[in-house]
């Protein structure tokens, strides 16, 4: 029995570990700095530097400033698990993202600015569903940046959704969300990045008329 119970707590601070190292800012911009680095000619006309620096600077250090400060002074823990203490954060990831995907289209990075508003469409959903159920912010944001890259890099490794079990498994096990959550996640993530360039192309039209 102890044997039994030092393994559960193990595979728990296990997927303590993967929960924290995958956390929807550091996730996103991770995952984007991925395309950067292999792939800058996506991102013409701004240099690999610069998209770099908007990336972490709008998809990750601003969105991750309120989680820091409100865990500072223990309004909430790291992972924002109380739903109804999430609205600060999507207030703010929205701004950020908004504003990370105008300074984008303002120097002609076209993918890096509809990268920001795949998220700003995923944090707008989520934030509405929130008034329902906790959908999970991690399976989502995996999901859905790692679609979006598949659909920019065709034929890329399929073994990168291998992440989002990874992390479904982490979420799961301690017990951050029911099963229900993450499917509901995983679609959103899923269709996300589609919606975006739906989005788009109805206010480019829009304007056009």
């Amino acid at each position: 029995m102890m044997f039994i119970s030092e393994k559960k707590k193990f595979s728990e601070k296990i997927a303590y570990l993967i929960s924290l190292l995958t956390t929807p800012p550091l996730l996103s911009t991770l995952i984007i700095s991925y395309l950067i680095i292999w792939y800058p000619e996506l991102f013409y006309p701004i240099s690999r530097r610069f998209a770099l620096i908007i990336s972490i600077i709008f998809l990750f250090v601003i969105p991750s400033f309120p989680i820091l400060v409100k865990v500072y002074w223990g309004d909430f823990d790291f992972f924002i698990s109380d739903r109804k203490k999430r609205s600060v954060y999507f207030r703010v990831t929205s701004v950020s993202y908004t504003s990370g995907a105008i300074i984008s289209w303002a120097f002609e990075s076209y993918i890096l600015m509809i990268y920001h508003i795949t998220f700003l469409i995923l944090i707008f959903i989520i934030s509405l569903l929130n008034y329902i159920t906790k959908v999970s912010l991690h399976v989502s944001t995996a999901m859905c940046a790692i679609t979006f890259v598949s659909s920019i890099i065709r034929g890329i490794n399929p073994l990168l959704y291998l992440i989002v079990l990874l992390i479904i498994w982490a979420r799961m096990r301690i017990k951050a969300h029911t099963f229900p959550q993450i499917i509901i996640g995983l679609i959103v993530g899923y269709f996300s990045p589609e919606l975006s360039i739906h989005v788009l192309d109805f206010v480019e039209k829009l304007l056009l008329t």
